[in-house]
């Protein structure tokens, strides 16, 4: 029977303790020795004189420790005839039950590696009702936890750190007590805890436990497990781990050699580049022309290294004058962007971390109740922006520049080529970077999420480069937000065929979009209907499964957006073939009516959804919702994006096009990648539960995302901006021409990467010059460039 007054964890430490001293005393009669004599804590020599001549021993313990003694001497007594069946159990090693009787001789003595040890281990968390679900312990201390031999001090172990997982779910005290609270209107729908235990995704109480590094999780979790059976409990040991255990692999270690690479070449590139800005002019010319006498091949040589130097790269960066000044009407894009990138971070800060390690987690709850919190919990419509972005741009370039082509089934495999080097690279060099997160730094959370995060890439990496990492579950994914990427891909490869299409038939390519899109709103009630999915993520639904299953099944599947692209398609031919549209004041206002309205009811809808204990997912408002929420929001975005394009927006176009946001906009792609990198860092690296509220939450958000683009203007410097400048000298359409050359240009010009010939006509490359609905706009010259580039 355990003390009512010691925490579930605590009280398994000391089983495990108490059993070790059984054992190592059991096989003390098969010839091992043992001093047990230090089990004796006070001396008789030691005694000290008072005024009036009485003796008083100085070592005489006083309440507080009297009352440690007989704590310990109770839980000792009554946990000592459990453990007697491990003295002669082989799965226990002889090492592991010698060391947990040092570390009890170690807490009577009260010597300060054995306390060390016994205070880095969690403790019953504060709060269990409003659902604080854990201690997370303190992990540095207990790794720094050394214990030695008495005979020569050598070192004996050393503190080793795992996570325990306590199940109640089993227990039939659990139930008894929820009934006195729901008794009094407590713990009731949403807050019932019974909702969720019983789920295969929840472990349980989460609690820590330091304990000798002998020990292996084998021992641990054996002897955890056999003693939470009598309490009706399941116990989980994950994640030890102990000091000098880390090292790298042979993949880390190749990441390590590829981003030195980089580094070195970039850094040279850029000291090169400085050095022919500080040089004289008549030596700069000398040398211009020179090159210009030189091999085609040395030429674009040069040219790379100039197209790879940070400083060139920065400036620009921060261009933001349009290279056309016809294109000048979609400035309006990059607010598009930014703004949706943002929104997708905001929702992740909020939603990304471990509930084990944080503060009551009803506030989740009680936070989604605000219509506040619906709009940064709804932030799957921005997807649908990236994506009405990506086939709008597609489908407007694909008129400008291949209008005149002649061999268009030659050019769409280049296209396309382009496309998934521009996308794929950077998201590998991120996957690799993540892989390095291990020898940064560790906390209580690293080692139990390790085989989640991180060994799903290690294990799973070719998925992000093949883009078929949604087609798996979300867990097993690597890193999960690469969905989105393995989307975009997937709909350019198989829908660029109706902007091709309608280069000659544009009757003929509005059909094909009109029926690819009728098709997979069918497919999405269908399977909505037969599956009975929820209508967007409902995260506060009791339903784990239909959550998960919605997820994956829906969300993740390319099939479920392909109205949204064909949307940015039809929107990006009429842009470009009606650019000037003649429509009434009164009509521009009910558009711009209809498109609030919308809008607004598909971002704010599922507040219905998000603050109710019970919904029923089979109603017709709910299967409306889950079948025409995504095309509906394109269309609002589409009215937004044609009002812009044809001045009839105002100040929501002013917003948009506001240049400071283009080169934010250039790098939101770079800061998706990299978000949820920097968050699951933050997150495997808490030592310490943290709050659930909008301050902390914010003030998260904001610092997330000063990271994220700060981040992504390092990747843009040392792998967009060079990956694009190599790309397009040869896979740009033009290999075998001379490039015009960019070199002769005043000391703080920047250096473009080369965009054909002026009497070269267009290119591939000049479709190409935005492979990504996310990514940067490709960087433009200082110097004069044709009139026929496409802008974005």
């Amino acid at each position: 029977m355990r003390p009512p007054w010691i925490s579930p964890t605590a009280f398994v430490m000391v089983v495990m303790v108490v059993a070790g001293c059984t054992m190592v005393r059991v096989r003390a009669e098969d010839g091992n020795s043992t001093d047990y004599s230090d089990f004796k804590t006070h001396s008789d020599e030691d005694t000290t004189t008072q005024e009036d001549g009485t003796t008083l021993d100085s070592n005489a313990p006083g309440p507080m420790e009297i009352m440690m003694n007989e704590m310990f001497d109770e839980i000792y007594r009554r946990a000592l005839p459990s453990v007697t069946q491990f003295g002669f159990d082989p799965n226990i090693s002889t090492d592991c039950s010698t060391a947990l009787v040092k570390y009890a001789l170690g807490l009577r003595k009260m010597e300060p590696w054995a306390m060390q040890m016994f205070d880095a281990s969690g403790k019953l968390a504060a709060g269990l009702i409003k659902g604080t679900l854990g201690d997370l312990g303190n992990f540095h201390e207990c790794l720094e936890v050394v214990a030695r031999k008495r005979i020569d001090d050598s070192l004996d172990f050393t503190g080793r750190f795992c996570t325990v997982y306590i199940n109640m779910a089993n227990n039939t005290l659990v139930p008894k007590v929820l009934e006195k609270f729901q008794s009094v209107g407590m713990l009731i729908g949403r807050r019932d805890p019974l909702n969720y235990v019983g789920n295969s995704m929840f472990k349980g109480m989460r609690n820590s436990i330091c304990i000798p590094s002998v020990c292996s999780t084998e021992d641990i979790g054996y002897i955890a497990g056999v003693m939470a059976k009598k309490f009706e409990a399941t116990v989980t040991v994950r994640g030890c781990t102990s000091k000098g255990e880390k090292s790298s692999n042979a993949t880390q270690r190749a990441v390590i050699r590829l981003l030195t690479v980089i580094a070195t070449v970039v850094l040279a590139t850029t000291l090169f580049d400085v050095c022919c800005r500080l040089a004289r002019n008549a030596e700069r010319d000398d040398f211009i022309s020179r090159l210009e006498r030189s091999s085609d091949g040395f030429c674009k040589l040069t040219e790379i290294l100039f197209g790879m130097s940070i400083v060139s790269n920065t400036e620009k960066l921060l261009h933001t004058e349009p290279r056309d000044v016809n294109d000048q009407k979609l400035m309006f894009i990059h607010g598009m962007r930014f703004f949706s990138s943002t929104w997708v971070i905001l929702g992740h800060t909020y939603f990304i971390g471990d509930p084990t390690g944080t503060t009551s987690l009803s506030n989740v709850i009680n936070l989604v109740d605000s219509i506040f919190t619906t709009v940064i919990a709804n932030a799957f419509p921005s997807v649908e922006t990236f994506l009405f972005v990506s086939g709008f741009l597609m489908s407007y370039n694909v008129q400008k520049m291949l209008q005149n082509c002649t061999n268009l089934w030659m050019t769409v495999p280049v296209i396309l080529l382009r496309r998934y080097i521009r996308l794929t690279l950077p998201a590998m060099l991120v996957v690799g970077i993540w892989l390095l997160v291990p020898l940064m730094g560790d906390g209580a959370i690293m080692n139990d999420y390790r085989a989640r995060f991180l060994e799903s890439c290690e294990k799973h990496w070719w998925r992000v480069l093949v883009h078929t990492n949604n087609f798996v579950p979300f867990f097993d994914m690597c890193l999960g937000h690469l969905w989105y990427i393995d989307i975009d891909y997937q709909l350019y490869v198989l829908l660029i065929i109706i902007p091709v299409l309608m280069l000659r038939n544009p009757r003929q390519g509005a059909v094909l979009a009109l029926l690819s899109t009728i098709g997979t709103i069918l497919y999405i009630a269908y399977t909505t209907v037969k599956l009975g999915l929820q209508p967007t993520v409902v995260f506060t639904s009791t339903d784990i499964d239909s959550t998960v299953n919605t997820t994956n099944l829906i969300q993740f599947r390319p099939w479920a957006h392909v109205g949204s692209f064909n949307v940015g398609i039809l929107l990006g031919f009429l842009i470009y073939k009606q650019p000037k549209i003649r429509m009434q004041k009164i009509t521009v206002l009910v558009c711009w009516m209809i498109a609030a309205c919308v809008n607004l009811t598909v971002l704010l809808k599922p507040h219905d959804w998000f603050s109710v204990d019970y919904v029923d997912f089979g109603s017709a408002e709910c299967i409306l919702y889950a079948v025409f929420h995504r095309l509906a929001w394109s269309l609002g975005v589409a009215w937004v994006a044609f009002a812009c394009a044809t001045g009839r927006a105002g100040i929501v176009n002013d917003l948009l096009s506001w240049r400071a946001l283009v080169p934010l906009s250039r790098l939101s792609y770079g800061a998706f990648l990299s978000h949820v990198v920097i968050l699951l860092t933050q997150l495997m690296m808490q030592e310490e539960r943290v709050p659930y509220n909008h301050l902390t939450k914010m003030m998260n958000y904001f610092a997330v995302t000063a990271t994220s683009f700060f981040t992504a203007y390092l990747l843009y410097l040392f792998c967009e901006a060079p990956l694009a400048v190599i790309e397009r000298m040869f896979i740009g359409g033009d290999l075998f021409k001379k490039p015009r050359s960019r070199l002769r240009r005043e000391p703080h010009a920047a250096v473009a990467g080369h965009l054909g010939d002026v009497k070269s006509g267009t290119t591939i490359d000049e479709l190409c010059v935005e492979p990504s609905s996310m990514s940067m706009v490709t960087p433009v010259a200082m110097t004069n460039q044709t009139k026929n580039h496409s802008y974005l």
